[in-house]
């Protein structure tokens, strides 16, 4: 064969399988590489509550501290009185048009490149004579000037033009709830008539103009919240901020101290700066400020003591210092503020004793104190404070008894004592609390039996009493809690049968989301029948207990549609896995192991949809959301397996899959239907007696990143192929044979993942070398009979076939609308198909397990 035929000749061989492989990579079909994965995580299945990370995320998602909007909107309803005068005012005429207002109006208009209302369609030219009275948020004076402006939550996208500043007569402005975005025009200085101004929950950037609206004469009010302004908060010139009532600058990136010069606005009655990063001590000028009713600091990182000259603000209402670094003790003096309502101390670094002064606040619904380092006794005097609504000491290091006083708090709606050093039984005085929503004492060292009076708190919605030493049975009298949503007594000495009637928590309990007893000495048959309908249980654990038995086969699956966590390990239960288990179709997390279960896995766990979601496919939010009793998020247990982890816990995240059925007596073949659940994460069979051999399958398990198969009698050839995400393989003590495959996630593990046992493998990686028959020896000159690819061609000309083919499929599938179809069009249907799939299969649940129920 000539050189320029054998060159032909490889270029079309080279097209030919550049056309045949590049179709199936181009549609997705190529495998993904490998990334990596965390440590192995084994179940202790048990909540634990830890302390809240955040208290954003406090006020984010409670439903019952809601109190930071509420006072949010004390300052813009109680200390806003020109919103009155201006609705008592304004009279809204056809007047004599004013150009140059008319002409900014629509300046303005142009400045906004999204309206997706249609909210102001009437802003043109051509309607320019009824400004006054058909532009949308437009009001006039009774010469036809603008004085109002208010264009709120509309969506609006684009920036605030600069020829506002010829709106000389406007003096109110509320464009909050929009996207507005980039600097605030400097023009504005020039509408000497503001009184209002609320850009709020904007996109505005830049550096504050604060600075030069103090010097507008009229101006009372200022909120640029929620907005992305950075840079210091301006100092107040002299002779300024005459007028203003209210300054709330929160949710913003301002740094840097605190200017002292805020004390030339001797009328300021709100000033809110909460959720910035201001750093340094807080001013004592501030004590100058005789008229404040509000003054919120939270969520920075100020520093030093809390300024005793605060308890100057005999007016103060609201005081909130939380999360930031303040130190040292709580000045008695705040006793002297008797008009507070709200004092929030949370998350800070103050230490030394809960001050009895405190019970001198009359007036306080609401105290947050906890998350600091406090000592000490609960002063038994704060049973006198019988406005209180909500009291909050958990996270510190209170010691000593549960004061019986604390029962006088007859409107107490949330009463959280948790993760202290409190000692001693749980007050049957509290059982007189009627007004109780939320009980929180876990995580202390309690002891004796949980009060059956607690069964009188008829409002309870959270009980919260795990990891203490609490004693004896489980009350039969908290069955009439008939809204409790969640139940937690987990790592106690709790022992005895349970009740009569717990075989349906949910009859009883309707609204019931978490229940957990784990960790304790319960004994007797398992309570799981759960046969009522419309169960909102989500998380179920009954696991590290004496229960014995099986697991009811009677359990209709489809009445536990949110059910997403079940733990029923280490028990002493024997029988099948029932296969209504298999009907759970929003399970995600199912722990079984260290029972002593028989028969075969059910073969319908293929219909686990929950295990089939694939984390690019879900949102970032975790399981776990925010306990409402300020024990924090509540999580799952996870340790790694045989390992040690600095971290306590781990969230159990929307996207995580777990399954574990180890340490049982499983037989039969593992189904093939676990294969389908293209979303598990960790999967443990283990120390069962499982045959047969593993499904090649596995490999389309592409999240998986844990995988054991140990201890059971498995046989066969161990797949060539496994999902790249694994990080842990273990199928020891099998009896495996063939050649341990080698390449990608293979080369990550180690002998201890195939032996001992499995007498049949070989490879370099246990050092068993494989023997391989009819191998010619190196150098042997017979020929083959089979034909080679170069010998039609050389390299050279096959990698330029190679390359020439790659840019004319390339070209072909882009230009020709049939190629391109073939190529692409698959792939976009599937992806549809998939989002449709994920969308009804997550509906009406897609937030995750742990979201407060509304």
């Amino acid at each position: 064969m000539t050189t320029s035929n054998s060159a032909l000749v490889t270029s079309m061989l080279a097209f030919s399988l550049l056309l045949v492989s590049l179709f199936p990579l181009i549609q997705g079909q190529a495998v993904s590489t490998p990334y990596t994965s965390s440590n192995v995580l084994y179940s202790k299945h048990h909540f634990q509550p830890t302390r809240l990370q955040s208290s954003i995320l406090r006020r984010e998602l409670s439903h019952k501290r809601s109190t930071l909007d509420h006072t949010f909107q004390l300052g813009k309803e109680l200390h806003h009185p020109f919103v009155n005068r201006l609705d008592g005012s304004v009279v809204a005429v056809n007047a004599t048009i004013a150009p140059s207002e008319v002409n900014a109006l629509l300046a303005i208009r142009e400045s906004i490149h999204v309206d997706p209302f249609g909210a102001l369609a009437n802003w043109s030219a051509k309607a320019n004579s009824s400004y006054c009275t058909s532009w949308m948020g437009v009001s006039c004076d009774d010469m036809g000037h603008v004085i109002s402006i208010e264009l709120t939550d509309l969506m609006l996208n684009g920036t605030l033009n600069p020829t506002i500043g010829n709106l000389m007569h406007l003096s109110y402005l509320n464009l909050s709830g929009n996207s507005l975005y980039g600097d605030l025009p400097l023009d504005l200085m020039r509408c000497k008539s503001l009184v209002v101004v609320d850009l709020s929950v904007n996109y505005l950037d830049g550096k504050l103009l604060a600075g030069h609206l103090y010097k507008l004469p009229k101006l009372e009010y200022i909120d640029f919240s929620n907005n992305k302004f950075s840079g210091l908060l301006p100092e107040v010139p002299q002779n300024s901020c005459v007028s203003l009532t209210n300054l709330m600058i929160a949710f913003t990136n301002l740094y840097g101290a605190i200017p002292s010069s805020l004390d030339r606005c001797k009328d300021l009655r709100v000033l809110v700066l909460y959720s910035n990063q201001l750093s340094g001590n807080i001013p004592i000028s501030l004590g100058k400020l005789y008229k404040l009713v509000k003054l919120v600091l939270g969520i920075n990182g100020l520093t030093g003591h809390i300024p005793s000259q605060l308890t100057s603000l005999k007016n103060l209402q609201i005081l909130g210092l939380d999360l930031n670094n303040l130190q040292g003790p709580i000045p008695t003096s705040l006793g002297d503020m008797t008009s507070l309502v709200q004092l929030n101390l949370e998350w800070n670094q103050l230490t030394g004793h809960i001050p009895s002064e405190l019970a001198s606040l009359k007036n306080l619904q609401f105290l947050y104190l906890n998350s600091n380092n406090l000592q000490g006794p609960i002063p038994p005097l704060l049973g006198g404070m019988t406005s209180l609504v909500e009291l909050w000491f958990d996270g510190n290091q209170l010691s000593g008894h549960i004061p019986s006083e604390l029962a006088s708090l007859k409107n107490l709606q949330i009463l959280g004592l948790g993760s202290n050093n409190l000692k001693g039984p749980i007050p049957t005085q509290l059982g007189g609390m009627t007004s109780l929503v939320e009980l929180g004492l876990s995580n202390n060292h309690l002891s004796g039996h949980i009060p059956s009076e607690l069964g009188s708190l008829k409002q309870l919605q959270l009980l919260t009493l795990q990891q203490n030493n609490l004693s004896g049975p489980i009350p039969p009298s908290l069955q009439n809690c008939s809204f409790l949503q969640y139940l937690i007594l987990s790592d106690n000495n709790l022992s005895g049968t349970l009740p009569s009637g717990f075989e349906d928590v949910t009859v009883f309990w309707p609204s019931l989301y978490v229940f957990s007893i784990s960790n304790n000495k319960l004994e007797g048959n398992l309570p799981l029948s759960l046969a009522s309908l419309n169960s909102t249980v989500a998380f179920m654990d009954f696991s590290m207990n004496n229960f014995i038995g099986t697991l009811s086969t009677e359990v209709d699956g489809s009445h536990l549609s949110s059910l997403r966590v079940l733990l029923v390990s280490y028990n002493q239960l024997e029988g099948p896995i029932p296969s209504w288990i298999g009907g759970l179709r929003s399970l995600q997390v199912l722990d079984v192991s260290h029972n002593k279960l028989t028969g075969s896995i059910p073969q319908n766990f293929g219909n686990l949809d929950g295990y089939k979601v694939q984390s690019g496919n879900v949102s970032w939010n975790p399981l776990g959301s925010w306990n409402p009793s300020g024990t924090g998020f509540i999580d799952m247990v996870l340790t790694p397996k045989g390992q040690d982890i600095s971290e306590d816990y781990a969230y159990i995240w929307l996207e995580t899959t777990y399954m574990d059925m180890s340490s049982n007596a499983l037989e039969g073949e593992i189904p093939t239907g676990i294969t389908d659940l293209v979303g598990m994460k960790y999967l443990l069979l283990s120390n069962n007696k499982l045959e047969g051999g593993i499904s090649p399958a596995f490999q389309y398990m592409e999240q998986l990143e844990t995988l054991d198969l140990s201890q059971n009698n498995l046989s066969g050839v161990i797949p060539t192929s496994l999902p790249f995400a694994l990080s842990t393989f273990n199928v020891s003590y099998n009896n495996l044979n063939g050649a341990i495959p080698i390449g990608n996630q293979f080369n990550t593990f180690d002998m201890s993942s195939y032996i001992p046992r499995n007498p049949g493998l070989c490879g370099d990686v246990i050092k068993r070398p494989c023997v391989v028959d009819n191998v010619p020896p190196i150098g042997d000159s017979t020929e083959s009979n089979e034909y080679q690819i170069f010998d039609y061609g050389s390299l050279p000309p096959f990698a330029i076939g190679l390359v020439s083919g790659f840019f004319v499929v390339v070209a072909i599938s882009l230009t020709w609308a049939p190629a391109f179809d073939f190529v692409f069009g698959g792939e976009v249907r599937r992806r549809e198909e998939e989002k449709r799939y994920v969308a009804s299969m997550l509906r009406p649940q897609q937030y995750g397990l742990f979201k407060y129920p509304t």
